[in-house]
Order: structure tokens, then sequence, then C-alpha cells
């Protein structure tokens, strides 16, 4: 079996070694590939090119991070489930002659705030960010009953376009648009970043912590590193600063952490939320619920991973809505 993460800069990316291993543990021939655009073989290849190869090689299935989870939509037969209202893909599945999109950065985002104690409903939430992983993001956060969501982002045109996409999708939501310069961040009850600034090939902040309210809670999705500069930030605010972060909707993690307690969210651990292929069968939302084992892993099951091996196996048509 052989599936893959398209995107640029991931050289440092822990997803092939997390699934191999899942893999050799589940005693299944599962080889995870890389697809780097800034480096090595696939370097300048255009994202056409690589679903080609990975098509034709019998791939069942590929992970599509930075920067190209609004491009691929271009170059799939069909969206599924929130990535049909986003327009933004983290998953492709090849099945039966096409190419199917997904977005499990929205499931995953989603589940791990309900399973942790954020408070949404009712807030002001600013988020920095409005690429693919952004309107994931955002749309969780909207379906969670922010009472607003502003979307800030550098590109302004970018920001508003995806205000107005979530509009059409959730009219009775209030989202609005802005660049960061001139907000006065002091009534937000809560901050996303979902920009790549974090990561290893984009050190940084996206934004200052002290515009925030000392109050509000941070949420950061870049995972590699786990303790991004954002993270220590809010961490070294103190007691009285921001209450829980967030690490990573990228193919690979999903995970929630109070600052002073373990882990939360999916199935109470640090997992990933990752492709291995196949349409729905095998009862996987039954099985989520009861707390199962999938027994027989074949290419018809999606394999969540957990950094402390749970094994949970869920069909695609049981992620969360």
């Amino acid at each position: 079996m052989r599936a893959g993460l398209v995107g640029s800069g991931i050289g440092p990316s822990l997803t092939p070694d997390l699934h191999e291993s899942e893999g050799k543990a589940q005693n299944i021939d599962y080889r995870y590939e890389r697809f780097d655009t800034s480096s090595g073989r696939w370097n300048g290849a255009p994202l056409s090119e690589i679903l080609d190869y990975a098509e034709k090689h019998e791939f069942v299935g590929l992970n599509i991070t930075h920067p190209f989870k609004v491009h691929v939509c271009q170059l799939i037969d069909r969206l599924e489930g929130a990535a049909a209202h986003i327009e933004a893909v983290n998953t492709v599945v090849f099945r039966d002659g096409r190419r199917i999109g997904h977005s499990t950065d929205y499931s995953g985002f989603r589940e791990a705030v309900r399973h942790s104690s954020l408070p949404l409903s009712g807030q002001k939430i600013a988020q920095f960010g409005a690429g693919g992983a952004g309107a994931a993001t955002a749309l969780a956060l909207v379906d969670e009953k922010v009472s607003a969501l502003l979307l800030v982002d550098t590109d302004r045109e970018r920001a508003d376009y995806l205000a107005a996409q979530l509009t059409r999708v959730r009219p009775e939501a209030e989202i609005g648009a802005a660049t960061p310069e001139g907000i006065d961040f002091k009534d937000f009850g809560g901050v996303v970043n979902a920009t790549p600034f974090g990561m290893h090939t984009y050190p940084g902040q996206p934004f200052d912590l002290p515009a925030f309210n000392p109050s509000a809670w941070v949420a950061d999705i870049v995972y590699r590193p786990l303790e991004t500069e954002l993270v220590c930030a809010a961490r070294e605010a103190g007691p009285s600063g921001p209450q829980w972060r967030c690490n990573g909707t990228q193919p690979g993690h999903s995970r929630l952490q109070a600052p002073d307690g373990p882990p939360t969210g999916h199935f109470e651990n640090e997992i990933g939320i990752c492709l291995i292929a196949g349409p729905t069968g095998l009862g996987g939302r039954r099985m989520r619920e009861r707390g199962e084992t999938c027994s027989n892993l074949c290419s018809e099951c999606v394999l969540v991973i957990s950094a402390r091996r749970v094994g949970r196996f869920i069909p695609f048509g049981a992620w969360p809505s």
C-alpha cells in the first residue's frame, strides 16, 4: 500500500515516519512518501504531475499540505463534506478512477475543540490566515457557534473572499475580514493562528500576544515544531495569559493541550487523522463510539494514528459532521 504527503518545505515532517511505524505495528506493507516541491526529485514539479504520478503508480491517496490545499481542488473530480463548502482539501483519495477530496483539517480541528473546554460559543474570535487550512478552521469555528469571527490576513482580497465564501454557506454567521493594521483586539475572547508562521520554514509569530486581552485563549495549528514561538510566548504569559494551545490540523496531528494539563481531543490523545483510503464500510462510526480497534486493516479503511498507538480505524463517510 502506498500513500504520500505533498507540500513545500516538508523535509522535517514527521508524517511519513508516523504512518510507516504504525503500518509496521499493524503488520501492513505500507510506504508513505514525501513529494516536496522545494527540494529533491520533485523540486519545482507542478501539482498535476505529482497527482498523475501517484495515480499511475496505484497510490491509495495523498495528504495535501501548504501551499496546495486550494489549488488541488482544480485537479480532482469531487469534493466531499466540508471540502465542498470551503473549496480546500488536505486529503485526496484515488477510488475507481476518480479523485475525491476531503478536509480532515475541518473535522480534526472541530472534534478537538469539542473535546476540550475551550470557550467558543458566543465568543468573538480572531483568526489570522485565510488560506486552505484557515478556511477549514474558520468553518469549524462558525459551526461551533462563535458570536463573530474576524478573518485577518495581510492579503485583504483573500480574507474578503473567504469571508464571502463562508457567508454563502453559513448565512446566519457574523464573519468579517481585515488586515492586521489598526485593529483593537482587546475584546476578542480567543485567537487562532492559521498561517504558516511558526513552521521551520516560516519562523516567527503572526501577531503580538500583548495586543489581546490577557484572558484570551490562543490556538496554533502548526504542529512542527510542536513548541512554536507562539505557543512558547503564550506559556510565558503566565497563568493569566492564553489558556489553551492547539497544535496541528496539518496531516498528522490535531491536539489541544492546557498549559498545565495533559493533551485532550480525539480519543484523549495526540493523534493524526491520516489517510489510508477507501469506501465506507466496517461500521466505522459504531466502532468509534464503542472505542473498538479495527482488527482487519485494509485499503478500505482510514487510519487514525495515535502517537500512543491507540490505532482506531474510521472509514470515510464516518467523519464527524
